[in-house]
């Protein structure tokens, strides 16, 4: 797993993730750019860079401990953005789409934790 990780499912979705959600922080209100810009951009960052450094991991309790912090701070972004939805930053659709994408990387990511919770 470490040495193609790039290719997992997850690790390219959350590739694509980061880029929808930049997208999405450049259209957000000026007033909004030191408060969620700085934390949607942390915290769906952080998804990728713990999904990374846990997968190159070289033991499965140590992959999973940064499988569960990625996941954390999935749903972390999840708020967040439901705080742009309710703050009228961009519309239910756009919403959806990221949501759905984020659901789809929680489910990858405890799939992968299941899977190295039994290869243990």
């Amino acid at each position: 797993m470490t040495k193609d990780f790039k290719q997992l499912d997850v690790y390219i979705k959350t590739r694509e993730l980061l880029d929808d959600v930049f997208k999405l922080i450049k259209t957000l209100p000026k007033i909004e750019q030191f408060n969620l810009h700085d934390q949607l951009n942390r915290s769906s960052s952080s998804i990728f860079f713990n999904l990374s450094e846990g997968l190159g991991r070289n033991h499965s309790k140590d992959k999973i401990q940064f499988l569960y912090i990625a996941r954390s701070f999935a749903f972390e972004t999840i708020s967040q953005l439901e705080l742009c939805l309710d703050r009228n930053n961009f519309n239910q659709l756009e919403f959806e789409k990221l949501t759905n994408k984020l659901n789809d990387i929680l489910k990858m990511i405890n799939g992968l934790i299941g899977y190295l919770k039994n290869c243990r």
